[in-house]
C-alpha cells in the first residue's frame, strides 16, 4: 500500500461510484461487526446520507492508489463535544493502521472546531460479540473512557424494532484539551 491520505470528502466525491464505495465500505464493515444483531437486510447507511454528509463535509477519507481504504463521519454532538462515527476499513486493509489515523484524524477535526471533548459511541449485543470486545479495549487504549450504556430503544428508537439480540449503545468519550 502506498502512503495513506486523509482528508475530508469534497462536492467532488459525490460522484456515484465514490459514493457507492463509501456506502459499500461501511454497510460491508457493519454487517460483518454486528450480523448476529439485526434481522435481515438491515443497512447502516445509503447513497442519500452519504451524499448530505458529503455536502455538509462530515466524512473523512483514507485513501491510498486513488481508492478509498476507509472512511469516518465527524459531526457536532454538543456544543463543546464533537463526534465521530461509521468509523470503517477495507476488510482487506485491517491492521494498516487506517482505523488509527481516521480517528487521529476526527480528534484533529474536533481540536481546530474548538471541542473539548470527541465521542465514539458503539452499538453493540448485549453481551457484546469479540469484535466489539475489540474495540471497547481498542478505544480504551486510545484513551477513550466509557461514559455511559442504555437500551438501544431509548438511545436510537429506530433501531429498536430491527433488533434480533437485545442490544445497547455505550458512549466513549476522550478529553482533547
Amino acid at each position: 500500500m502506498t502512503a495513506l491520505k486523509l482528508r475530508h470528502a469534497s462536492t467532488q466525491d459525490q460522484t456515484p461510484a465514490t459514493v457507492s464505495r463509501i456506502v459499500n465500505l461501511i454497510n460491508d464493515a457493519y454487517r460483518w461487526s454486528e450480523a448476529e444483531l439485526w434481522v435481515d437486510h438491515k443497512e447502516r447507511t445509503n447513497a442519500l446520507e452519504i451524499t448530505a454528509l458529503i455536502e455538509s463535509g462530515m466524512i473523512i477519507l483514507a485513501t491510498s492508489n486513488d481508492d478509498i481504504d476507509g472512511v469516518a463521519k465527524t459531526e457536532e454532538v454538543a456544543p463543546d463535544i464533537g463526534g465521530f462515527g461509521m468509523l470503517s476499513t477495507d476488510p482487506n486493509s485491517l491492521g494498516q493502521g487506517i482505523g488509527q489515523a481516521l480517528v487521529n484524524a476526527a480528534e484533529t477535526w474536533a481540536r481546530d472546531a474548538g471541542y473539548q471533548e470527541i465521542e465514539i459511541e458503539i452499538v453493540r449485543g448485549d453481551p457484546p460479540n469479540e469484535h466489539k470486545q475489540f474495540l471497547h479495549q481498542w478505544y480504551t487504549r486510545l484513551g477513550y473512557v466509557e461514559q455511559a450504556t442504555y437500551p438501544i430503544a431509548e438511545r436510537i428508537p429506530e433501531l429498536a424494532s430491527l433488533q434480533r439480540v437485545t442490544c445497547v449503545s455505550t458512549v466513549y468519550r476522550k478529553k482533547l484539551r
